[in-house]
């Protein structure tokens, strides 16, 4: 029985967590940002996963305070998705994140020419 305030006591040490889903068919890049725009982290999530990110502890010198900022990124560097304002200790899911939530597949592939004298165009 003294080991669960323990416990308490120690979860409470962390100023922050944020559980990001990734529940887009894409392997996502989420970086997290602070309300001062400075970025925290960045974390690749996998289609399906789930990734928790814990900040500093309380009283450490690099704690910030929430509210934080996602931005999901496919793996061309295209922006899927953004997350404004998410609070401390919350979960946010890609596919609630406002954007395109989109990645092209060809965005990193040069334009195709089927001749000299045609402009280029993309060959899908």
């Amino acid at each position: 029985m003294k080991i669960f305030p323990l416990l308490l006591l120690f979860s409470s040490l962390y100023a922050a967590t944020i559980h990001i889903h990734n529940d887009s068919p894409y392997s996502l890049n989420a970086t997290i940002y602070s309300e001062t725009n400075t970025e925290l982290t960045s974390i690749e999530v996998h289609p399906g996963h789930m990734v928790k990110w814990q900040e500093s502890f309380y009283d450490a010198k690099d704690y910030t305070k929430g509210p934080y900022r996602i931005v999901f990124t496919c793996p061309n560097g295209a922006v899927y998705g953004t997350v404004s304002k998410a609070a401390q200790n919350s979960t946010v899911y890609a596919k609630r994140a406002r954007g395109k939530k989109k990645c092209r597949e060809n965005a990193g592939r040069a334009p195709h020419r089927d001749f000299d004298n045609n402009q280029p165009h993309w060959k899908y």
